[in-house]
């Protein structure tokens, strides 16, 4: 687990890199914004040791050490 949050605090407002990776890769219906968007990168080697910390009410997010 990389973060844990309501649904809609989580599309919202995602805290870790990779949340935010894979929520901007959901495609986009209209072929004119789908080509203008920019995906974020994310980098592999992202150390996934950590412990889950709240960073708002009910949103936890992985902290690395």
């Amino acid at each position: 687990l990389l973060e844990v949050a309501p649904t809609e605090e989580l599309f919202r407002d995602p805290r870790h890199p990779y949340t935010q990776a894979l929520l901007s890769a959901i495609p986009v219906p209209d072929p004119r914004l789908e080509r203008a968007r920019i995906l974020q990168d994310f980098d592999p080697d992202f150390p996934g040791i950590g412990r889950l910390t709240e960073v708002a009410p009910d949103h936890f997010v992985l902290q690395v050490k």
